[in-house]
């Protein structure tokens, strides 16, 4: 009759152990809901900042596409000169607002790397008056002694390599912004 006492103790010595125990199961349940939200919320992150950055390489394909087949038009037939389909440096414009918003997405080089091509654009298209300007006064050249197609083939020459030398920079652009969009690993 005595060994009743004993078997009262021993499941009340296994309830204290285990209730010893309670505080620190519940600690490494509350760290791991704690990781498993912080990798929840870093994909959340990447996944808005995904949509963000997708939502401007969609802005640089179309932007990319209408300065590489931009129609340049003669200053003096522009007009006012506020219609973007006509004047270009409301394009150029839009190429350097471009460059802000890529700072803010991608950083610092994006945003250097849009305003060479800015650049690149607004040399192009004043290469182009030029060469348009020269051909309006031909006769004043030739009559001045000089050999306007020497001068236009150097200038027609320069363009080549200003059209050249944007379709690359857009093409490198264009790989810049894929790969950091790619560092995103949604």
């Amino acid at each position: 009759m005595f060994s009743y006492p004993i078997i009262i103790e021993q499941p009340k010595d296994w309830i204290d152990y285990l209730s010893a125990f309670g505080p620190m199961i519940a600690a490494f349940i509350a760290i791991g809901i704690a990781v498993w939200q912080g990798i929840i919320q870093n994909r959340q992150h990447n996944l808005a900042l995904f949509e963000k950055r997708w939502a401007f390489w969609e802005e640089t394909k179309k932007l990319g596409y209408k300065t590489q087949t931009f129609k340049h038009t003669p200053a003096d037939e522009m007009g006012d000169g506020s219609d973007p389909e006509k004047n270009f440096w409301i394009v150029g414009q839009e190429i350097q607002n471009l460059a802000k918003k890529g700072c803010v997405l991608f950083g610092k080089k994006i945003e250097t790397e849009i305003n060479e091509i800015a650049e690149t654009f607004k040399k192009n298209h004043l290469l182009q008056e030029r060469i348009l300007e020269k051909l309006k006064y031909k006769d004043d050249y030739e009559r001045a002694g000089k050999s306007i197609r020497e001068e236009l083939s150097m200038d027609f020459d320069n363009k080549r390599k200003l059209d050249l030398q944007h379709s690359q920079k857009w093409n490198e652009l264009a790989q810049h912004i894929f790969d950091k969009i790619r560092e995103l690993e949604v």
